[in-house]
């Protein structure tokens, strides 16, 4: 947790759609701020990405199959802002 701390935030729980791209990522952070009060037009991102493996039920890098009886969750989104201000 350390690692993502200062101008970064984690968004929890956001419901993640299988094969979603980076802007479909973007979007679901620029909801998250329009819902917060924020003008996200005027916020500029160093980065946002998911992190960890999905969930999915697919198979592994070994090949091996996911467990199925692990259920799947949506991976946090990383928000890296540009401005400490506007992480604020």
């Amino acid at each position: 947790m350390e690692d993502y701390s200062g101008r970064e935030n984690l968004l929890y729980n956001t419901p993640e759609n299988p094969g979603e791209s980076i802007e479909e990522c973007r979007r679901k952070v620029t909801d998250v701020l329009k819902e917060l009060g924020a003008d996200p037009g005027n916020i500029m991102f160093h980065a946002i990405h998911q992190i960890g493996k999905t969930t999915a039920s697919s198979t592994a890098s070994t090949g091996a199959a996911v467990e199925e009886s692990c259920p799947p969750h949506p991976r946090p989104i990383i928000v890296h802002f540009v401005s400490r201000m506007d992480c604020d």
